[in-house]
């Protein structure tokens, strides 16, 4: 029988939004079974139409189970849900190991510093998307301002939350990595950078 303290200390994925403002190519979203314009067969059978924000009133249940979480989105960004910053104040002195995974963008330097602060003393980690030096994510991220988003990465930092830059190696990116690599040690960043091979079509060739 497996003991309850090791379900407790396993790490799930907490998707609880539909949202994301960028249109990435390799990104599931884009798929043209997704669209409900392109495929509206396949999308009305795969229930993308019946998608919706799920409360924080609906999820508070499952942070009474588990100790660690990855708010990562596959379909959305955590960042964009409308209850995401009432779920860190509800997490708060929870003591829970979190790792949240976003683009970054589209965020306010005051919306930032609130969440960064609500950060501090906790176990949270936050790794950015950021595929590129900051002047050229947008040309695989599209919509986001990647140099804005580099300003908060540093923000984050200052204020004492764990950062991460993460690069994912496309073509107009793969001779950077060393000067990201030196930009993000520059401001006590962690940098990791990764192959992906989710896309059939690879935007590596564009």
């Amino acid at each position: 029988m497996i003991p309850w303290s090791w379900i407790k200390d396993q790490r799930i994925n907490f998707e609880p939004g539909i949202t994301c403002r960028l249109k990435c190519a390799g990104c599931f979203m884009r798929e043209e079974g997704m669209s409900k314009k392109k495929n509206p067969k396949k999308y009305k059978d795969q229930a993308w139409d019946r998608r919706y924000n799920v409360s924080i009133e609906k999820y508070k249940t499952i942070f009474k189970v588990f100790n660690r979480y990855e708010f990562c989105g596959n379909l959305s960004d955590p960042i964009y849900h409308p209850d995401f910053v009432d779920t860190l104040k509800y997490l708060k002195g929870k003591h829970k190991k979190i790792s949240f995974r976003t683009n970054g963008s589209g965020k306010s330097e005051k919306w930032w510093k609130e969440v960064f602060k609500l950060c501090q003393g906790e176990q949270w980690r936050w790794t950015f998307a950021l595929d590129g030096l900051p002047k050229d994510s947008h040309k695989y991220r599209i919509n986001q301002d990647g140099e804005q988003v580099f300003e908060m990465m540093k923000l984050g930092k200052e204020l004492g939350a764990n950062i991460k830059w993460q690069w994912i190696v496309f073509n107009y990116n793969q001779y950077d990595i060393q000067e990201g690599n030196l930009m993000a040690a520059q401001y006590g960043i962690a940098f990791d950078y990764y192959h992906s091979t989710r896309w059939s079509t690879p935007f590596l060739k564009k």
